[in-house]
């Protein structure tokens, strides 16, 4: 089961997973106003995801660079074990106040969630056990999840709905399956659209703003003279390619006006981060419309794909009688959430010498197991 923290209710997803036969189905989806609201399980769940948003969550993953005292000798456990220990210290004390800020609460009720090594590096060389080996250089990438201290008190009642319990900031989810790393990734919702940087040294929230599938819907309802109510069938009859030729540019010329507004305040965020070169990003919709595919065509930014991944590894993904409209396209967050796991087995020695660190920073609960 997804649960997903959106800007003022929750939406619960309840999804068939089946990874040895490859199939994925959509079965249902309802809105609760909050996490109280959400009902046990008779059965405890296989996976239960929250995908928090920005302002309840924030995921990180960043690389930490450290140097060895004796780089001529071979590393032991015990070194080893120290070096975790002061990647982890240096990762906690660089994004704390950040994240609190961001979270608008004060750094002293930021709590660790979860954290985990996602990667190893000696000397520019990825290894998966360090011990025995030798090199000046250490370099850890660590993915972790800070969320505010109330929250953390609420999600503890969960850690016995199901086998695996994973909080993660939503919007985080998405960056860290798309192979080819980008400068940005953006996600635009129906109200919101998130901007997160995703770099090979670092994957974390840059930005949010106002600006979503509703704010087309309100200038398709003004430039028509109708309620939104109508505007959204004007909307589906343009994606299903049942209107005139001429209707059809009367209706992208609103898209356009509304895509002017959306470019008027990314563009200059991408300038503010101080790039010297056009940056590379993906783009994530999650509403369809046949002039995005066109206007992305012919831009030097890319749409993300994800759902094509998964189909071209096999999968078969669908919804049910509750999804009658449904997309693997615009359900791709949903997708994003069934596939995360910042824990690699490849790792789990170094994840376990972390958690034994980590275990008294963060809350007791299955949220971190």
């Amino acid at each position: 089961m997804v649960v997903e923290g959106l800007n003022n209710h929750f939406e619960v997803t309840e999804v068939k997973l089946n990874h040895k036969q490859k199939g994925i189905r959509l079965v249902s989806q309802k809105k609760v106003s909050s996490l109280n609201d959400l009902k046990r399980p008779i059965l405890p769940f296989d996976k239960l995801i929250f995908g928090l948003s920005s302002r309840q969550a924030t995921t990180i993953k960043s690389l930490v660079n450290l140097k060895r005292a004796e780089p001529e000798e071979p590393i032991t456990e015990n070194e080893l074990d120290g070096l975790v220990f002061k990647g982890l210290w240096n990762f906690l004390n660089h994004y704390r106040s950040w994240t609190a800020k961001k979270m608008g609460i004060n750094e002293l009720d930021v709590v660790l969630a979860n954290i985990a090594v996602t990667d190893v590096q000696l000397g520019g060389h990825r290894v998966f056990n360090p011990i025995g080996f030798r090199s000046r250089d250490f370099v850890l990438s660590f993915e972790g999840t800070f969320v505010p201290r109330s929250l953390s008190a609420v999600l503890e009642r969960f850690e016995n709905w199901a086998k695996n319990l994973t909080v993660v900031e939503g919007p985080a989810t998405l960056p860290s399956l798309i192979p080819e790393k980008h400068d940005f990734v953006v996600q635009a919702s129906a109200v919101t659209t998130n901007v997160f940087i995703s770099r090979e040294e670092e994957r974390l929230f840059f930005r949010e703003f106002d600006w979503g599938s509703g704010h087309i819907l309100k200038n398709l309802a003004q430039g028509f003279g109708v309620d939104e109510e109508v505007a959204e069938l004007i909307w589906a009859k343009y994606s299903q390619g049942e209107i005139s030729d001429h209707f059809k540019r009367l209706i992208e010329h609103h898209f356009r006006e509304g895509f002017k507004v959306f470019f008027g305040v990314l563009n200059p965020l991408f300038l503010k981060f101080g790039l010297t070169e056009r940056p590379e990003a993906q783009f994530y919709f999650r509403f369809q419309a046949p002039i995005i595919d066109n206007l992305f065509s012919e831009s030097r930014f890319e749409l993300t794909d994800l759902h094509e991944n998964l189909i071209r590894e096999g999968y078969n993904i669908r919804g049910s009688a509750n999804f009658p409209k449904f997309s693997p396209r615009t359900y791709q967050h949903i997708l994003a959430f069934l596939f995360y796991s910042p824990e690699h087995p490849q790792y789990d020695f170094l994840n376990q010498l972390l958690r034994r660190r980590a275990k008294w920073l963060i809350s007791n609960s299955q949220i971190s197991k």
